[in-house]
């Protein structure tokens, strides 16, 4: 590792169990793609959902602006946005492209960035969705039951109440809280291709991956 370029990502998230739950997300992902030279934090920037969403305020700390600007303190190589849709993409069904969630914020994101790449994936409807997905390997790994099954091609997105499914394919007693069982199950999850088959946005967080740390890659031989 000596002499050799290391990258800094910084993740922004809205959920308190994200927070320590993404950061194993992208070290597991750098592992997977044998990026040992890129990094991220052990916790998380968090920035609530109304906050993030809401026009910026600077000083009300409103705004995917202030988040970005308080992730670019850190001097990262590039910034990932992860919240989740819950009814926002549902409400603005029907709005122009750019008027979507993903699309205005990641417009907004990149303006406050200053040049840092800087992607925005929306978890639809919530980020359990990603554990539902996965529930093969999670079954693997003993934090699901042996007797989770979904057909081919199901969309795990689309029913919503993750949460409560999450609850139910758990092998536990214990019902599923995200901030007690989101770093778990999180470090179970694997990035195998059919998980985009059962979740789009799962497949969009990955595409995004690879985008920012080529971007990341790219500026930082631009600046030599």
């Amino acid at each position: 590792m000596t002499g050799r370029t290391r990258y800094l990502i910084i993740p922004i998230v809205e959920g308190d169990g994200e927070k320590d739950a993404v950061p194993i997300l992208l070290k597991n992902w750098f592992k997977f793609r044998r990026f040992f030279n890129f990094h991220t934090t052990d916790e998380a920037v968090f920035a609530p959902q109304s906050a993030m969403i809401a026009p910026y305020d600077a000083e009300r700390e409103n705004g995917i602006e202030h988040y970005v600007r308080r992730a670019r303190a850190a001097r990262p190589d590039a910034i990932l946005v992860i919240l989740d849709s819950d009814k926002e993409c549902i409400q603005r069904r029907g709005k122009p492209a750019d008027q979507q969630l993903g699309p205005e914020l990641t417009r907004r994101a990149q303006a406050a960035a200053d040049g840092i790449p800087v992607e925005v994936v929306v978890a639809n409807r919530e980020y359990e969705a990603w554990f539902l997905a996965g529930y093969r390997r999670l079954k693997q790994r003993g934090v699901f039951h042996t007797q989770v099954k979904f057909r081919d091609g199901y969309d795990v997105e689309e029913p919503g109440g993750s949460k409560r499914k999450v609850s139910e394919c758990m092998a536990t007693t214990k019902p599923y809280s995200p901030t007690a069982h989101q770093p778990q199950l999180t470090a179970a999850l694997g990035f195998g291709s059919y998980m985009a088959g059962y979740s789009p946005s799962y497949g969009k967080l990955l595409s995004r991956l690879e985008r920012i740390t080529q971007q990341a890659r790219r500026n930082r031989r631009a600046r030599r």
